[in-house]
């Protein structure tokens, strides 16, 4: 879960980009105007066989609040 403000989707990965690669994104929007909400769900590639939680727990750090 990362907290970012509103940008395209993007937009999203190019600033997610920077931690790793992005495998799968979902922002979260209101179901009443579509509008994004402020926050995502997303999964890295993971590095050496590993499942790219670390690196999602970093950007998670890292975008809180950005």
């Amino acid at each position: 879960l990362v907290t970012f403000p509103e940008v395209s989707m993007e937009g999203t990965k190019g600033i997610l980009r920077e931690f790793g690669d992005v495998t799968k994104l979902v922002v979260a929007r209101s179901k009443k105007t579509a509008r994004p909400k402020g926050y995502a769900f997303l999964e890295f590639k993971g590095v050496d066989g590993g499942n790219g939680k670390k690196i999602a727990e970093i950007a998670s750090k890292a975008m809180n609040n950005y």
